[in-house]
């Protein structure tokens, strides 16, 4: 069981210790002012590093900072979409509890503690410089942040920016800091579609735009260490990198990630470091994105807010085990935004259960590919799943509604030229688990991403989603594209007959 206490005032967070009744009290001990430095990568699976094995690509920077520190080898994210999996790092919970459900059309509330809110007003100051207008302070994810640099590169304001200019603001920053303890978040996002390698890593990893894209992005994120070292020594320093998802490369019929639950997109990288975190240590237990709070608040001689889903990875620096045996996980992709069912798992060390309208079970320790769905073999060990998945989402699940904020039209523009394909559904939808299984769809997923990243001639890919639609004719995610490569076609008055 986790230890709460009592918020008589925020300062509380941070007690080292607790008075039993009669006892005299003193006052609290100061916190301890460690830096604090996030690292978030949008899209790197951690196969693809090479301090997780990966040969055939060179990112020095985060292999020594794994060297320098913890590497856990089975961290998984809570939902396989950028927002909410942020959202998860920043307040410890699941996605059912802090309500981002989607990229897009959902924000975080000011009802919840963030790292920054706790750190901010304990007299941190607080920086945080993101790559993509997906991570928009609009979005909420700014809170605590006396700094949130979002601003996409001029005059046409792009989606995106490179890591190197992400890098470059953030390390302005840090030369400007003097005194007091900082918690610098720094998020870059070139791994994510569309993968497009700046020289020389185009040259290096031609046909593997993907690697190049992660192989870049270690470049300036070394540069970036090394301005912190400068700045803060390694003992007053922790460092954390994570990725938000991983990425599918046509896996199980998926070409990018949202759409289901598998180890190609829950899986995630995760490196810690710095004061109380042991030199190459490499952790097996499974670890999550909402244990990244209580861990950090821990090793900074802090304690976790009682509402809090995560646990502090700490013991397991010692050998010990850690309450992190079952990970919840969802995806609502489908429902919002494609007219399927949503999807929602639970996956520990050994099993992953799905519930889906066609129900799904992997023995992770035999399969770790997820090739074989053993459900027929293994019921008990499904309803145990399935029971604790009731328990995760909470009563009333299945008639749970969710209904997306409306997006203008800019923000829209935005979101999809990230590759976010979906239609972004602003009606409210009832999550009952039945409908339309993703895994009958593969096909239109194919033919999506043909449509949109093949590079094929315009006419084809327009023939591409015209397919699709008359495989799917209720999907608005097709609609919303096909009407899109009409106007790009100049084809518009085609757009009156959809």
């Amino acid at each position: 069981m986790k230890r709460g206490f009592a918020v008589a005032s925020l300062a509380a967070l941070l007690v080292l210790g607790s008075c039993r009744p009669g006892e005299k009290t003193s006052a609290p001990p100061p916190p301890r002012r460690l830096n604090l430095v996030l690292v978030t990568i949008d899209t790197p699976r951690p196969d693809r590093l090479g301090c997780y094995g990966y040969s055939s690509i060179e990112t020095p920077n985060l292999d020594r900072l794994a060297q320098r520190g913890a590497l856990f080898e089975n961290a998984v994210c809570q939902a396989p979409l950028t927002a909410p999996s942020h959202a998860s790092m920043m307040t410890g919970l699941n996605p059912t509890a802090h309500k981002v459900r989607d990229t897009g059309g959902f924000v975080l509330s000011g009802s919840h503690t963030t790292l920054a809110k706790i750190l901010q007003q304990q007299g941190w100051d607080t920086a945080a410089f993101v790559g993509a207008s997906v991570l928009k302070k609009r979005f909420g994810l700014d809170q605590g942040f006396a700094v949130y640099d979002d601003a996409m590169p001029k005059p046409a304001e792009d989606s995106e920016r490179r890591a190197g200019e992400v890098v470059d603001r953030a390390v302005a920053w840090l030369g400007s800091q003097s005194g007091k303890p900082f918690f610098l978040w720094v998020h870059v996002f070139d791994p994510h579609l569309p993968y497009d390698p700046p020289s020389p890593f185009r040259e290096k990893y031609k046909g593997r735009p993907y690697d190049g894209e992660v192989a870049y992005t270690d470049q300036p994120l070394g540069r970036l260490l090394e301005s912190v070292a400068k700045k803060s020594p390694q003992e007053n320093t922790l460092i954390a990198v994570l990725s938000d998802h991983g990425e599918s490369f046509s896996g199980h019929g998926e070409y990018a990630h949202g759409v289901f639950l598998y180890d190609t997109t829950l899986r995630i990288a995760f490196l810690l470091a710095g004061p109380g975190v042991p030199p190459a240590l490499r952790v097996k237990q499974q670890a999550r994105t909402i244990d990244l709070l209580p861990t950090i608040l821990e090793l900074m001689g802090g304690k976790t807010p009682p509402e809090v889903q995560g646990a502090s990875l700490r013991p397991a620096f010692a050998g010990k085990g850690v309450p992190t045996a079952d990970s919840y996980a969802e995806t609502l992709f489908s429902k919002l935004n494609m007219g399927w069912t949503e999807l929602r798992g639970i996956r520990t060390s050994r099993w992953k259960y799905i519930r889906a309208p066609k129900p799904e079970l992997y023995d992770l320790a035999q399969d770790p590919a997820e090739t074989s769905n053993v459900i027929a073999q293994h019921p008990a060990e499904a309803q145990q799943l399935e029971a604790k998945l009731k328990s995760a989402i909470g009563a009333g699940a299945d008639t749970e509604k969710v209904e997306p904020a409306a997006m203008d039209a800019r923000t829209m523009k935005q979101l999809r030229s990230l590759g976010y394909l979906g239609g972004s559904s602003q009606g409210k939808q009832t999550l009952t688990g039945k409908g339309i299984d993703p895994k009958d769809r593969v096909e239109i997923l194919k033919l999506l991403h043909t449509a949109m990243y093949s590079g094929l001639p315009l006419a084809q890919r327009i023939a591409a989603l015209r397919q699709a639609v008359a495989q799917d004719p209720t999907n608005p995610t097709l609609y919303n594209n096909l009407g899109n490569l009409y106007l790009e076609a100049g084809r518009s008055g085609e757009l009156m007959k959809l």
